[in-house]
């Protein structure tokens, strides 16, 4: 389980690759089968994150994607890793696949970023019965 290991070392917090890399190595624990899978050369979590996204894109493009919950993605990394010989579907050049908190990231920086919003002013009191113009 080293070769897992150090390749979960190589992401960031947030991508697919780490979130998928941890889920394995734990269920590897009580799983000989997924452990020895996990070990095998021509796997890698690179190569487990782009089958996933390529299998997401290519349900999307082909109008069936209802959004993806943590258990299908997991179950998506197992099979690849079951799989010696499996297909995987590359993302076309001008689709990038983000992680929702790659994007979380970048809505924190724009908000840092922006200028802070000024108070409006408070509205006076009108009294009872009267209409306010403003």
């Amino acid at each position: 389980m080293d070769k897992i290991e150090e390749e979960i070392k190589k992401f960031k917090d947030g991508s697919l690759e780490k979130g998928i890399g941890l889920y394995l190595l734990e269920r590897a624990k009580d799983d000989l089968t997924l452990a020895n899978n996990l070990i095998k050369e021509n796997k890698s979590l690179k190569g487990c994150a782009e089958y996933i996204t390529g299998e997401v894109y290519k349900k999307a493009v082909n109008n069936q994607y209802f959004g993806w919950d943590n258990d299908e993605l997991y179950q998506m990394a197992l099979h690849y890793y079951q799989e010696n010989e499996i297909k995987i579907n590359k993302l076309p050049g001008n689709v990038k696949a983000v992680s929702s908190l790659d994007k979380q990231e970048q809505e924190s920086k724009k908000t840092v970023e922006s200028k802070p919003k000024t108070k409006k002013a408070k509205k006076p009191d009108v009294p009872e019965g009267q209409i306010s113009l403003f």
